[in-house]
């Protein structure tokens, strides 16, 4: 089983841009073949 850990950049208050960046990480992860992606705490709503 593949896990996948997402690093990412915060832009603090663009929901917007971090539902754009996240479905950027997902598809990159499945893509190499992650069944489990985990993403800071938070990070959506910063």
């Amino acid at each position: 089983m593949k896990i996948a850990v997402a690093q990412i950049q915060p832009i603090k208050g663009n929901v917007p841009a971090y539902v754009a960046l996240y479905l950027s990480w997902i598809k990159t992860a499945v893509d190499q073949g992650a069944v489990f992606i985990v993403f800071p705490e938070l990070s959506l709503t910063s």
